[in-house]
């Protein structure tokens, strides 16, 4: 008896090992990101260990530890996918995550679920994210080609491997250009002078502003246009949401990821347009006051020209 149980938790070990699993649609691109959650939130490894399979990571994840001016620059975010029912992110990853970050309270623990750092969340988490969604893994953005290829940059420069710069600084940078501007940031070192000599003008780009005065918060939705000619997607455009605080002066992404045509069309749709119409957060963003107001909030949503 003692040799079958052995025997078949040798197998399940086995099993946890394989990267991809094809079972819930992995490919290539999720490893070894995938894995190194698995070991993490499953098989209780140090994260320390696991992050060693990638050299680069420990290199990055300082990089960015330094990089305060666009840390600040992030909001919060859910980690709780509402369309798939579902923890986005292992906590275990989360935690270690934040720590090697150095950022103070970047996981904040509600009754329902954890409120998360969105730059931490959406660019290093999702890395380690295996919730299965009907859009696929959310590490894809990062890991398919769509906004490397739709955006002229070179392999790497948005992901935890980046050959020059860090991750999480070369994405805020990015945002940062192609929306509120970078006056006032200092790249340093952290930056890849590709993107800090990015010709953003060359992009077309359509901006959604959301203005809830009884909050007096804007939401701001951009959707650059990207260079389709080599992508073999159905992605058109790198949808990037921040939220304006205007009272505190101050401008805060939650969230970038490549979306479709017909994305777009619904922002812009002429009936969603104008004055008193409702407005809620989306893409997993947390607003106190906004993604848990007791009542529906209505305000003014118009496309800026």
């Amino acid at each position: 008896m003692k040799k079958i149980i052995f025997a078949t938790l040798l197998l399940a070990l086995n099993a946890m090992a394989v990267c991809p699993d094809t079972s819930i649609n992995e490919s290539a691109t999720d490893c070894p990101w995938a894995e190194m959650a698995r070991q993490i939130s499953v098989e209780k490894k140090s994260c320390d260990d696991v992050f060693k399979t990638v050299p680069q990571l420990a290199t990055q994840l300082k990089l960015d530890s330094e990089s305060h001016d666009f840390l600040n620059l992030w909001g919060h975010a859910k980690n709780f996918d509402e369309s798939a029912k579902g923890v986005i992110v292992p906590s275990e990853v989360l935690q270690c995550l934040a720590a090697k970050l150095k950022i103070k309270n970047a996981v904040q623990e509600l009754p329902n679920f954890s409120v998360v750092h969105a730059g931490l969340q959406h660019t290093y988490a999702y890395m380690f994210s295996n919730l299965v969604t009907k859009y696929g893994f959310k590490r894809d953005r990062w890991t398919k080609d769509d906004l490397r290829e739709g955006l002229g940059l070179t392999p790497g420069l948005l992901s935890p491997q980046a050959g020059e710069g860090a991750f999480l600084s070369n994405v805020t940078y990015l945002f940062a250009k192609l929306t509120f501007g970078t006056q006032g940031l200092k790249p340093k070192k952290n930056v890849a002078k590709e993107i800090l000599n990015l010709d953003t003008a060359k992009f077309q780009i359509r901006h959604l502003r959301e203005f809830v005065p009884e909050k007096n918060i804007a939401v701001h939705t951009h959707f650059v246009k990207l260079d389709t000619t080599k992508l073999t997607s159905k992605n058109t455009h790198l949808l990037i949401y921040w939220i304006e605080d205007i009272k505190a002066k101050k401008n805060f992404f939650i969230s970038g990821f490549p979306v479709d045509t017909a994305t777009v069309d619904r922002a812009f749709d002429p009936s969603s347009l104008g004055t008193s119409k409702v407005i809620s957060t989306r893409y997993n963003a947390w607003w106190p006051g906004m993604t848990d107001s007791a009542s529906p909030l209505t305000g003014n949503r118009e496309e800026i020209k």
